[in-house]
């Protein structure tokens, strides 16, 4: 019973620490800055950018932002191809055109002088709308007149966090601190909070990190503090939790793909580099790991479905934008820029536009870029077999096969869901040979010992090959049965 109570302890005080962390996280993107720029006199500025910044790898471009120390965050494109950003540093608006090469910016209308917004939407009428930390609201813009509204939320120091607009305009707000959520009407102005239901065990507040409404109208809302999923519905005005079959650690960000599955990404205990899919009918969990950087975890944050259904995910820690085709079972990883203060934390938020560029803010660079998702990969990684059932003590050898014609040199890697950090634990592997420099295909070979501790179960490994600008990835599905 001691060791229970041990456990359960432990467990507990890990998710508060992990909370903890990711609170950090948000004040440190917030504070990377220490200058404070005043506000101008006039809302609207327009400027003239120079020429697009070119060279870090032939997938990304990068534009300087004309404010100095704005602080970029949140992201959007609008249908006609415009990109929004969320200058928190400097409390504004900034729209840039890519055609006319022209960023505009528009001052919030809050005393405030500098904020937190984590992530822009759009409406189905072109508006946006977004949230504030500083002064504890939401905010809608209409790009046609330039006029800001303002949503004050009834719960003091909310720190709302992450929206989403359902089908009929409602928008649902995710409270980080108050352990609510709320909805809007944006016709009406009204709101109401609803407050999450406390676990038995103790009084700490339950803190409400992403939110997402599925096509059905139930809003899913992903909770930080115990690792819980809850689906919340409008028309009852009832919170139901949703019963995993696992364990989940620190859920952070949640996206519904086109055929009703769930996905979310998961700090782990400390930090992690898992991301996760669910699926309510079944109640099926599955586990999937990005690539390591240098070993360590990559720290998946935010997470974006597009319209066929792939999975994007932004590694902070590990400074990469994925993209995950739950198809065809594969990882694809670019490599972003670094900062100057720190080589993670530097990208903040992305967003994937219609034309398939995939949009990113650098919040300690001062800039803006995009993906070229369109540019031609020059290499792919397949397997001789993508599902392996075995035993502890067991020796599995698979062919990994790189697929098209390289420019440079690439390594092998693999990393996996055997730990939450997403290292190779209870296992060894090696990769012979480890290193391919050829220019057409060829073919390696990657064998995995278990040990006798590993535990029974599935799991899934991520093997891949990196050229320094991108990784490609396969995915190995692995299920370990009892030894008999």
């Amino acid at each position: 019973m001691d060791s229970q109570v041990t456990r359960k302890t432990r467990k507990k005080l890990s998710r508060v620490l992990a909370s903890l962390i990711l609170a950090e996280l948000f004040a440190f993107s917030f504070l990377i800055y220490l200058i404070i720029i005043g506000p101008p006199t006039q809302r609207l500025e327009m400027y003239v950018v120079s020429e697009p910044i070119v060279g870090f790898s032939p997938y990304v471009v990068e534009y300087e932002l004309p404010i100095p120390n704005s602080g970029p965050m949140g992201i959007a494109v609008d249908d006609e191809g415009v990109v929004w950003i969320a200058a928190t540093n400097v409390t504004s608006l900034i729209s840039f055109n890519p055609v006319e090469n022209v960023f505009r910016r528009y001052k919030i209308p809050m005393n405030q002088t500098r904020t937190i917004i984590w992530m822009i939407d759009i409406d189905s009428n072109g508006r946006l709308w977004f949230p504030s930390t500083s002064d504890n609201s939401v905010w809608s813009f209409e790009p046609r007149s330039g006029e800001f509204s303002r949503y004050e939320l009834p719960s003091r120091n909310a720190f709302p966090l992450q929206l989403d607009i359902d089908e009929s305009g409602r928008v649902w707000v995710a409270e980080m601190s108050s352990g609510k959520i709320a909805v809007i009407e944006p016709e009406s102005g009204l709101i109401r909070e609803y407050a999450l239901p406390k676990p038995d065990e103790g009084e700490l507040t339950p803190a409400p990190v992403s939110i997402v409404v599925d096509m059905d109208g139930v809003v899913w809302v992903s909770e930080r503090a115990f690792g819980r999923l809850f689906k919340f519905y409008p028309d009852e005005e009832r919170f139901e939790e949703v019963q995993l079959p696992e364990a989940i650690f620190t859920p952070v960000s949640l996206g519904i793909a086109p055929d009703g599955s769930l996905w979310f990404t998961d700090f782990g205990e400390l930090m992690g580099s898992v991301f996760i899919q669910f699926d309510p009918s079944s109640g099926q969990l599955k586990r999937f790991s990005t690539s390591l950087k240098n070993g360590n975890p990559s720290l998946p944050l935010s997470l974006y479905i597009d319209n066929v259904g792939n999975v994007w995910i932004l590694e902070q820690a590990g400074n990469r934008i994925a993209k995950f085709s739950p198809r065809l079972n594969t990882l694809l990883e670019y490599e972003l820029p670094r900062g100057r203060i720190t080589s993670s934390l530097n990208t903040i938020q992305f967003i994937v536009a219609q034309d398939r560029r995939v949009w990113f803010t650098e919040y300690s660079e001062n800039k803006i870029g995009f993906i070229d998702t369109l540019k031609t990969i020059p290499f792919s990684v397949s397997l001789s077999q993508n599902y392996v059932k075995t035993k502890p003590g067991s020796v599995v050898k698979v062919d990994v096969f790189i697929i098209g014609k390289l420019k440079t040199p690439v390594s092998f890697m693999i990393s996996g869901t055997l730990s939450p950090l997403g290292r190779i634990i209870n296992a060894t592997t090696s990769f012979s040979p480890s290193v391919i420099i050829e220019k057409y295909t060829q073919i390696t070979t990657l064998t995995i010992t278990l040990h006798d501790s590993i535990k029974p179960g599935n799991y899934t490994l991520t093997v891949g090959a990196s050229d320094g600008q991108i990784i490609s990835s396969a995915i190995l599905y692995l299920e370990v049965e009892n030894q008999s």
